[in-house]
């Protein structure tokens, strides 16, 4: 319970996380190659993006999330061949796609699950003697049916017909993982 002080405490996790930030801003103007200080920052970033959404503050957890989202790219582009920063950009890229499902954005949210599947396809491909690739596309499936959830739910339906079979393509997917 010591690692985690502000536990249930939203304003003091949120101040907390952003002071790391900061940190990790600073580690970065030292030295803009520090691969660790850079997915501390997307952490970070991720983590201001979980509060707000929380707080339901859904621009702001937007926001947030696209920042992590523009960070794992910048980072990319020094190192294509990083595989956890590879699999980050799924995940940065399905968080993206939540918030736009939350704001009633289907076309902006549609297109970053686009790219995460793709990106979890080509990691896949790249290195399939790893578990997580496989994961990742059981994870990003796993997404769209909460967008398309999501969607219905803010539309006023009670239920998405595409939901339940990109849950079950979800399952299928982490089986073979």
């Amino acid at each position: 319970l010591q690692r985690r002080p502000h536990l249930g405490d939203v304003d003091a996790s949120a101040a907390s996380f952003a002071k790391g930030m900061e940190i990790f801003k600073q580690l970065l103007e030292a030295d803009p190659n520090d691969a660790r200080a850079i997915r501390d920052l997307c952490v970070a970033y991720e983590k201001l993006g979980d509060i707000e959404r929380v707080r339901k503050n859904n621009e702001a957890s937007l926001e947030h999330y696209v920042s992590m989202l523009e960070l794992n790219y910048a980072f990319l582009d020094k190192d294509r061949n990083n595989i956890m920063a590879r699999n980050d950009l799924v995940t940065s890229e399905a968080r993206v796609a939540i918030s736009y499902a939350i704001l009633g954005k289907r076309e902006e949210g549609t297109a970053c699950l686009d790219r995460a599947m793709a990106a979890a396809r080509a990691l896949r491909e790249s290195a399939p003697q790893v578990r997580e690739p496989a994961r990742n596309l059981g994870y990003v499936r796993n997404r769209y049916g909460e967008f398309h959830e999501t969607l219905a739910k803010n539309a006023g339906a009670t239920n998405d017909k595409l939901a339940p079979t990109d849950w079950e393509t979800a399952l299928s997917w982490y089986q073979k993982g």
